[in-house]
């Protein structure tokens, strides 16, 4: 499994020139308090430590600050399968990080491109079904996908989302 980590410091520390701090594995802990707490418990030398996240492994920009985590990828993170842990971090950079609690919802799977999906579309809700082959054959996929993709949907890294 994919392990998010975050190297743990403190800006008094580091405004002190002390090099100490430590890497975290994120998916080590239940939720974001029991990971602060260990974070400042590490940190026990200082009285109030304010942490410094310094840098980090498998998480995406979106997601991590300097000073913060959003924890909100983490769960969601641990309750995906890792087959869609790319899917994922798609979503995170297309809609740079917000939303993630629909990412399920919204994930409509992989193409290799609009096309590609257009036309999967089409296929898989029978859209020309009715429509005489020799009429069908001049269907506009490309088109069609454009249309897809104004409004309704979303294309980012071979992944689509739907943008509602």
């Amino acid at each position: 499994m994919t392990q998010l980590k975050v190297y743990v410091s403190t800006f008094g520390k580091y405004n002190a020139g002390i090099l100490f701090g430590q890497w975290m594995n994120l998916n080590d802990y239940s939720s974001k308090e029991e990971f602060l707490a260990a974070a400042r418990d590490l940190h026990y030398d200082e009285e109030n430590p304010e942490l410094f996240f310094q840098e980090s492994e498998n998480l995406p920009m979106y997601v991590l600050t300097e000073t913060s985590i959003d924890w909100r990828y983490v769960e969601v993170f641990n309750d995906i399968d890792e087959s869609k842990i790319d899917a994922l971090n798609a979503f995170v950079d297309a809609f740079d990080g917000r939303e993630l609690d629909t990412f399920e919802q919204r994930y409509l799977g992989q193409a290799e491109s609009r096309e590609d999906y257009a036309i999967q579309h089409v296929e898989e809700h029978g859209l020309l079904n009715d429509v005489p082959e020799n009429v069908a054959r001049y269907f506009d996929y490309d088109a069609y996908a454009r249309d897809l993709f104004i409004n309704n949907l979303v294309f980012k890294d071979g992944y689509i989302f739907s943008n509602q």
